[in-house]
């Protein structure tokens, strides 16, 4: 079993895991289009992106973002960032963190909110 999970709701209450039935789903398998909660689990972390509000919740703290509760769409933007470190010995480390947040078109200029696994958080409003 993998170091973390995702669950994604949908706006009829239905939901698709990354683990379902046995089989490990993909992040493209989820309808975008009817996502309304989006929650990731690594390790002992929680967080939850809810597209309806704009809101950002880590382990059950909401955060709430200067375009949140607004009537334009939320898009869900999640990644992660694999580094691998190698020494003169080939001993490898490896370093993996998860990206997740919204972004939203508001006047013309997309906005973007991120928050990383160690709990940095960026906005950008991009033109």
């Amino acid at each position: 079993m993998s170091d973390y999970n995702w669950i994604a709701q949908y706006g009829d209450g239905t939901t698709l895991c990354r683990f379902m039935n046995g089989e490990e789903k993909l992040f493209k398998d989820i309808n975008h289009d009817e996502l309304v909660l989006f929650n990731v689990s690594i390790g002992v972390k929680q967080v939850m992106v809810d597209l309806t509000f704009g809101t950002i919740s880590i382990n059950g703290n909401t955060l709430v973002f200067s375009n949140s509760n607004r009537e334009e769409n939320y898009r869900l933007i999640y990644f992660r960032r694999v580094r691998h470190d190698f020494n003169t010995k080939g001993a490898q480390s490896v370093n993996v963190k998860h990206f997740i947040g919204y972004q939203i078109t508001v006047d013309d200029k997309n906005h973007k909110v991120i928050i990383d696994t160690d709990g940095h958080t960026y906005e950008i409003i991009q033109k």
